[in-house]
């Protein structure tokens, strides 16, 4: 098997044998998985694979999984300058390849439906004083394709990818391949390999990765697993080992294992692989930046007994104290990086240009939450809203709910509804009181509807969420004038009798509180608008201090009262 597990990080050798390390490498390839830039206006120069671009008009962000087309993690995102307005977005290469061009290959496909969009491949010769055009417009389809264009000069140039057509609709384009004049070639380089990104499965037992053209073992080298959170080791000897196997230009990585919650990356001796029948070697891959990934997190969270979530360490779909889950759609919860207090929040958004589309989605607490040594605990968050269009978002907790799964096998209740705020700004929602979940374990959520009959859809972002004791009772976080309430005549051990008045037709919870914030009654009720008058009986009380708490699912209100 020649496999060999080690403690220790293996030093990297700095210098490639046989190659000049500040030489181009040809081909030249981009895959867009390192650098991003997340605004269609920037101007500031991205090193890719050694070389400097400039990319206006080009996001380079989180791709949207059900309208971005992209291989591996990231694409660049073509529109326009000032997003839907503007010149037209480009990706130029600033530096010359010294060698020439022969071709320059590359992936493309529309973002989502949007049509009407095509591409044009430009090269200069005169360090991008002017620019010649290669082939033919290219339209991009649904599905991510790849076409090569041919450019076929000898002397050092350089290449530009542009958007052409005069439309606001968005290209996705990926894994640019430049061939030198006359096939040169200085090596054999890597253009996909997985696993990728973050949460990747435990059952992850394989690294594959491809070449771009077939490959051949080399005489010595190794691949090597880092796992860069316990600074171990897993290392296979290509040449020998029957894990690692050829075929064509791909190679599979067998015998591998990882563990929960780690972070790993890949590397391997640029002697590990050479091209069939040749002796180029290949670039191997010995930074740490270049293939790298995480692990699911399986372990089970210790309960939580209060909270103060600022999403520092948000890692989709896992979110600090958080965990994002996906009942219906392609639209989830995401990091963001404009929070109300530091760069760092959640958002979702399940709408697009001109409509939206049917999501269902629940940012749920990874374990339950145990307020019973808290006094008069509340809650309180900050939220943001852009765009406009048909939304629900709910503030829900569970006392049933497993931690796994889907949250629709719980039973969730409603303690604060912001579908109708609209507020652009930060805006905090505070003095919510969980008081009422002091006796039992809960789970926090926040659910995102949205609707395909809708125009569009508000995306919704949240913040510096806490529990924490609150001042006063903390009983009502709404006007409580809204709903009148009051205890009619003596409460005995056996009989209350509370008066109730309702803006409209409403189903009341009403809840009976001891002095340690034990529930000791708990019913619903549907009622009139107006006057109303509820019976708590058979309850056999002790003598002490009480507090009833109404709600009708909008306002709350509670009283106390004194059982002799």
């Amino acid at each position: 098997m020649n496999r060999i597990l080690k403690t220790g990080v293996l030093s990297a050798c700095i210098a490639m044998t046989g190659m000049n390390a500040m030489a181009q490498v040809y081909p030249y390839f981009v895959d867009f998985e390192i650098d991003s830039t997340k605004a269609y206006a920037s101007t500031t120069p991205v090193l890719l694979n050694g070389k400097n671009w400039v990319m206006p008009g080009v996001y380079l962000g989180d791709m949207v999984t059900a309208s971005d087309k992209f291989n591996g993690q990231h694409a660049a995102r073509v529109r326009r300058v000032d997003n839907a307005t503007g010149a037209n977005g480009s990706l130029t290469l600033q530096q010359d390849l010294p060698q020439g061009i022969g071709s320059v290959t590359f992936s493309h496909g529309r973002y989502g439906s949007e049509a009407g969009s095509t591409l044009q491949v430009y090269y200069s010769t005169n360090g991008g004083s002017s620019w010649t055009p290669a082939g033919s417009a290219i339209t991009p389809g649904a599905s991510l394709a790849s076409v090569t264009v041919p450019v076929n000069v000898s002397g050092a140039a350089r290449i530009r990818i542009s958007k052409t057509d005069t439309s606001a609709s968005r290209i996705n384009v990926d894994d640019i391949l430049i061939t030198g004049f006359n096939d040169y070639a200085t090596n054999v380089v890597v253009v996909n390999k997985a696993p990728l990104g973050q949460n990747v499965p435990l059952t992850t037992n394989t690294l594959t990765f491809k070449f771009n053209e077939a490959i051949a073992k080399g005489t010595s080298g190794n691949i090597v697993l880092h796992n860069a959170t316990d600074n171990t080791t897993q290392s296979f000897a290509v040449a020998t080992s029957t894990d690692v196997n050829v075929t064509g230009s791909d190679v599979v990585v067998s015998g591998v294992t990882v563990a929960s919650n780690k972070s790993y990356y890949v590397t391997f001796d640029s002697t590990a692989f050479v091209k069939s029948g040749g002796t180029l070697k290949s670039t191997g891959i010995y930074a740490s930046n270049i293939w790298k990934f995480s692990t699911v997190d399986t372990s089970t969270p210790p309960t939580l007994t209060s909270l103060n979530e600022t999403f520092v360490d948000c890692l989709d779909p896992n979110m600090g104290a958080f965990r994002q889950t996906s009942v219906t759609g392609a639209a989830t919860w995401k990091c963001g990086t404009q929070g109300h207090t530091g760069n760092n929040s959640v958002y979702i958004n399940g709408g697009f240009s001109g409509g939206a589309n049917d999501n269902e989605d629940w940012l749920i607490t990874r374990s339950a939450i145990d307020l019973s040594a808290m006094n008069n605990p509340v809650l309180e968050f900050w939220i943001k809203n852009r765009y406009t269009g048909t939304t629900t978002k709910d503030v829900l907790v569970s006392t049933n709910y497993s931690g796994t799964g889907s949250p629709s096998s719980a039973t969730w209740v409603s303690v604060k509804n912001v579908s109708t705020d609209a507020s652009t700004d930060w805006k905090i929602f505070n003095n919510i009181s969980l008081s009422a979940y002091k006796t039992t374990p809960f789970y926090l959520a926040f659910k995102y509807v949205s609707f395909s009959s809708s125009t569009g859809a508000q995306e919704w972002s949240l913040d510096d969420i806490k529990i924490k004791a609150g001042g006063g009772t903390g009983i009502a976080d709404r006007k409580t004038d809204e709903l009148g309430l009051m205890v009619l005549g003596t409460a005995t051990p056996n009989q209350i009798l509370v008066g109730l008045n309702l803006k409209k037709n409403s189903q009341v919870v009403l809840s009976v509180y001891d002095a340690t914030g034990r529930k000791v009654y708990d019913a619903k009720a549907n009622m009139q608008g107006g006057q109303n008058v509820y019976k708590v009986e058979n309850i056999n009380l002790n003598a002490g201090l009480y507090v009833i708490r109404v709600s009708d699912g909008e306002y709350y209100n509670a009283v106390k009262t004194i059982i002799q």
